[in-house]
């Protein structure tokens, strides 16, 4: 193990210790960036419908559409 992959593995360690869950971490670098970014793609998807249903649901109300 050379230097860098030390501080990189106590680093990590450290993280656990101070008590940081990095399982969501590791299960994304376990991606290709290719399936990173199609992730990504699909939550702000999802975030956009919430959006959009938040939207319609608070202005359709105070519009007396509701």
């Amino acid at each position: 193990m050379n230097d860098e992959t030390q501080q990189f593995g106590s680093a990590i360690e450290r993280a656990k210790e101070y008590g940081l869950d990095l399982t969501l971490n590791m299960a994304m670098l376990k991606r290709s960036p290719t399936e990173r970014v199609q992730m990504l793609q699909e939550w702000m998807e999802f975030a956009q419908e919430i959006d959009k249903a938040r939207n319609k649901l608070y202005f359709g109300k105070h519009l007396g559409q509701g």
